[in-house]
């Protein structure tokens, strides 16, 4: 009889620990989980920044963006150069915590370019699923509802 308990009891610790494992992500490696607005700001203005991927209604853009590179200023500014162009434009980050979002908080990332500019393709709010000090990772749903659109920003 006391065998029978410590099995039960043995297996309840087993369930536990694995419940606890994956409910605390386990797999979701370098998710943004909760960050404060600060840490992405900090992230983001210390450095210039190169498009590694960008794919939009599932077809690969990245090609375009190869020789831009980004530097998004502390005052809500984004400077862009490729070769001899320069362009600008301005960026954000916000929280919100929509009953749809999710992670339930997350952070999104915005920008803004001129209309005809060729950087607009970027305009948008972007959810942040990845960040680390040298990577954002952004998603969003495409303008078709049917794709999720991904931007990658790596420190140049």
């Amino acid at each position: 009889m006391m065998n029978g308990k410590k099995n039960f009891g043995s297996a309840m610790c087993i369930i536990l620990i694995v419940f606890t494992i994956f409910s605390c992500g386990f797999g979701r490696s370098n998710h943004v989980g909760i960050q404060t607005e600060n840490d992405i700001w900090e992230t983001f203005s210390t450095a210039t920044w190169k498009i590694t991927k960008f794919k939009k209604e599932g077809i690969s853009q990245q090609q375009y963006y190869t020789y831009y590179i980004f530097y998004f200023s502390s005052n809500n500014q984004i400077a862009v150069k490729e070769g001899s162009n320069n362009y600008s434009g301005r960026w954000q980050i916000e929280t919100s915590e929509n009953e749809d979002d999710s992670p339930k908080a997350d952070v999104d990332f915005s920008m803004a370019f001129q209309p005809n500019d060729k950087l607009s393709e970027l305009a948008a709010s972007w959810q942040i699923v990845e960040r680390s000090e040298s990577k954002m990772v952004l998603n969003k749903v495409s303008d078709s509802g049917k794709e999720i659109d991904s931007l990658v920003f790596e420190k140049r």
